[in-house]
């Protein structure tokens, strides 16, 4: 059942871009130009007044009003204090899809999850857009994704509430394309949201945390149950959603193969296909013109027909001879597969910053004539770490969008960053 739980709440970091005073005198907008430039007027000797709420420059310990020459600032460089930008990254969504089968509490891997995902929120959710459900059903009620598991909420006070509420099923089953399937119907709808409401939309994910081959809640159809899973992850994909699989294996467990189908699915790459007994392959056409082994199988499955759309006689995935090269992480220790979690999340903060909400563009012309920094939070009583970037570890892609390049994107996905800045000649602001 989709409830108003399903409607995502974004936290989104609200950063300050401050544009530096290449300009000798106060900055204030243009009038008569045509081009809503930013020009340079007034008296040379003063800064205006920086808006309320902020130091002029954004730069922890600034002073607004400094004098325009530098000799009189120590050397210090010299912003301009009549702009005060808010500042919109593209915040990346990572939807947790979590196993809420029986094995999970059979293996002992529900609870040590459990605490592992909440600590990954808590510690990222200023920089990515969390949302959270599992995916269960039993024999008689295959419903996919939990009634309240359809939770799109982005803090970790509230998924931890919700995460709480979750108990063992009386047998409950693992219908992972099921619930895949109606978690692109979420997201999808969120990107809609998104754009009407002017939000810049970041990268899409699918975490997939799994413990277990798929079925339709009826342990049968294993064969088909992956096709529909692989398919999913595929449709996914076309969808501009990237999938992330994530595998706990019990004891005499080895999902090597399924996971790494799964991952390839979910990078665009290529998966190797099915076989039955490890060697002989149903997703080919059984002759010339002939449907596949895997067709006979599962065209009288309703949730593989589902996956099918096309109804092809082949397969509801596509395949290949061999996998390309995404792998899977599997481990039998939650605490090695929270870890790699974290690292990978981490790993998706965004490094386009993006102007376009705040109402001004930079002038192309003055593209490569900007500063740019990011801090690193220090220990307590200790003052932020200031890191310049290079010029070249940077770029303007276009009027409103900032890209951080190689180790300086990097630097900046560190959840120990506090603050970005980035400035521009006065000149060089357009206000839109």
């Amino acid at each position: 059942m989709f409830t108003e739980t399903r409607k995502f709440r974004p936290i989104s970091p609200t950063l300050v871009l401050v544009l530096t005073g290449a300009c000798f005198m106060a900055c204030s907008p243009a009038s008569g130009d045509g081009d809503d430039a930013l020009s340079s007027e007034g008296d040379p000797s003063q800064l205006g007044d920086a808006p309320q709420g902020t130091t002029g420059s954004g730069i922890p310990g600034s002073t607004p009003g400094l004098s325009l020459d530098p000799a009189s600032n120590n050397g210090e460089e010299v912003f301009c204090t009549e702009v005060d930008l808010n500042f919109e990254p593209k915040t990346p969504t990572v939807y947790l899809l979590v196993d809420q089968s029986g094995s999970m509490w059979d293996y002992n891997f529900w609870e040590s999850t459990q605490t592992g995902l909440l600590e990954v929120v808590s510690q990222l959710e200023a920089d990515v857009r969390f949302g959270f459900g599992t995916f269960a059903g039993t024999s008689s009620t295959c419903t996919g994704l939990n009634d309240s598991g359809i939770l799109s909420t982005f803090a970790e006070k509230d998924i931890s509430a919700y995460y709480s509420t979750l108990s063992k099923l009386d047998k409950g089953e693992t219908p992972t394309s099921l619930g895949y399937q109606q978690v692109l119907t979420l997201l999808a709808e969120d990107k809609v949201e998104q754009a009407a409401a002017g939000t810049p939309v970041g990268e899409q994910y699918i975490l997939l945390v799994t413990d277990g081959e798929p079925d339709y809640c009826d342990d049968s159809s294993l064969i088909c149950a992956q096709d529909s899973v692989v398919a999913e992850i595929q449709k996914g994909k076309t969808q501009g959603v990237n999938t992330l699989v994530f595998g706990l294996t019990g004891p005499g467990q080895d999902l090597t193969g399924t996971l790494d189908r799964w991952a390839n699915a979910g990078a665009g790459s290529d998966v190797a296909h099915l076989t039955s007994g490890g060697t002989t392959v149903v997703t080919k056409p059984q002759g010339e013109g002939q449907p596949s082994q895997l067709y006979y199988q599962c065209k009288d499955k309703t949730q593989w027909n589902s996956s099918n759309p096309s109804n092809s006689e082949i397969s509801a995935g596509q395949y290949a001879e061999a996998n390309g090269e995404a792998k899977a992480f599997s481990s039998s220790e939650t605490s090695a597969l929270v870890d790699s979690i974290r690292a990978t999340v981490s790993g998706l903060k965004s490094c386009e910053l993006d102007l376009s909400a705040s109402g001004v563009s930079i002038d192309p012309d003055f593209w490569t004539q900007g500063s740019v920094k990011y801090y690193i939070k220090g220990l307590p009583g200790e003052a932020d770490s200031e890191v310049v970037v290079a010029p070249d570890q940077w770029e303007m892609t276009s009027e409103t969008l900032l890209k951080l390049k190689g180790e300086a994107c990097e630097g900046w996905k560190s959840p120990d960053v506090s603050d970005f800045f980035a400035g521009f000649p006065c000149e060089g602001i357009i206000l839109r």
